[in-house]
Protein backbone atom coordinates (compact mmCIF):
# COMPACT_ATOMS: atom_id res chain seq x y z
CA UNK A 1 0.00 0.00 0.00
CA UNK A 2 1.04 3.38 -1.11
CA UNK A 3 -1.04 5.24 1.91
CA UNK A 4 -2.64 3.35 4.77
CA UNK A 5 -6.22 5.26 5.42
CA UNK A 6 -6.93 2.85 8.63
CA UNK A 7 -5.90 2.30 11.76
CA UNK A 8 -5.30 -1.22 13.96
CA UNK A 9 -8.82 -1.88 15.60
CA UNK A 10 -10.69 -0.02 13.81
CA UNK A 11 -14.13 -1.03 12.46
CA UNK A 12 -14.78 -0.72 8.68
CA UNK A 13 -17.62 -1.52 6.47
CA UNK A 14 -18.04 -2.73 2.35
CA UNK A 15 -17.02 0.38 0.44
CA UNK A 16 -14.86 2.44 3.08
CA UNK A 17 -11.57 3.10 1.50
CA UNK A 18 -8.52 1.13 3.30
CA UNK A 19 -5.87 2.89 1.12
CA UNK A 20 -4.36 3.64 -1.30
CA UNK A 21 -2.04 1.26 -3.92
CA UNK A 22 1.15 1.97 -5.05
CA UNK A 23 4.25 0.38 -7.10
CA UNK A 24 7.60 -0.49 -5.01
CA UNK A 25 10.04 -2.46 -5.26
CA UNK A 26 10.35 -5.34 -8.08
CA UNK A 27 6.19 -5.64 -8.26
CA UNK A 28 4.94 -5.60 -11.91
CA UNK A 29 2.26 -2.46 -11.75
CA UNK A 30 0.56 -0.89 -8.44
CA UNK A 31 -1.54 -3.19 -5.94
CA UNK A 32 -1.88 -3.40 -2.47
CA UNK A 33 -1.71 -6.48 0.01
CA UNK A 34 -4.36 -6.15 2.96
CA UNK A 35 -6.17 -8.61 5.12
CA UNK A 36 -9.41 -8.87 6.33
CA UNK A 37 -9.92 -9.99 10.35
CA UNK A 38 -13.55 -10.81 12.11
CA UNK A 39 -13.62 -11.78 15.47
CA UNK A 40 -10.40 -12.64 15.81
CA UNK A 41 -9.93 -14.84 12.55
CA UNK A 42 -8.54 -13.86 9.34
CA UNK A 43 -10.83 -14.07 6.82
CA UNK A 44 -10.23 -14.48 2.82
CA UNK A 45 -10.77 -10.75 1.39
CA UNK A 46 -11.88 -12.32 -2.17
CA UNK A 47 -15.48 -12.53 -0.18
CA UNK A 48 -15.59 -9.03 0.05
CA UNK A 49 -14.98 -7.84 -3.69
CA UNK A 50 -18.26 -6.87 -4.30
CA UNK A 51 -21.87 -7.98 -3.94
CA UNK A 52 -22.83 -7.61 -7.20
CA UNK A 53 -21.38 -10.30 -8.78
CA UNK A 54 -23.15 -13.52 -10.20
CA UNK A 55 -22.28 -16.58 -9.09
CA UNK A 56 -20.54 -17.48 -12.19
CA UNK A 57 -18.70 -14.25 -11.92
CA UNK A 58 -17.52 -14.77 -8.73
CA UNK A 59 -15.90 -18.53 -9.82
CA UNK A 60 -14.05 -17.04 -12.71
CA UNK A 61 -12.32 -14.25 -9.79
CA UNK A 62 -11.50 -16.90 -7.54
CA UNK A 63 -9.82 -18.82 -10.64
CA UNK A 64 -8.34 -16.22 -11.84
CA UNK A 65 -6.91 -14.84 -8.37
CA UNK A 66 -5.09 -18.14 -8.11
CA UNK A 67 -2.72 -17.56 -11.47
CA UNK A 68 0.98 -16.41 -10.72
CA UNK A 69 0.96 -12.38 -11.63
CA UNK A 70 -2.39 -11.53 -11.87
CA UNK A 71 -3.63 -8.08 -11.56
CA UNK A 72 -7.10 -7.28 -10.77
CA UNK A 73 -7.02 -3.18 -11.54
Amino acid sequence: MNEIDVRVGQKIKRGDVIGKVGNTGRSTGPHLHYEVIKDGQKINPVHFYSSDLTPEEYDLMIEMSSRTNQSFD
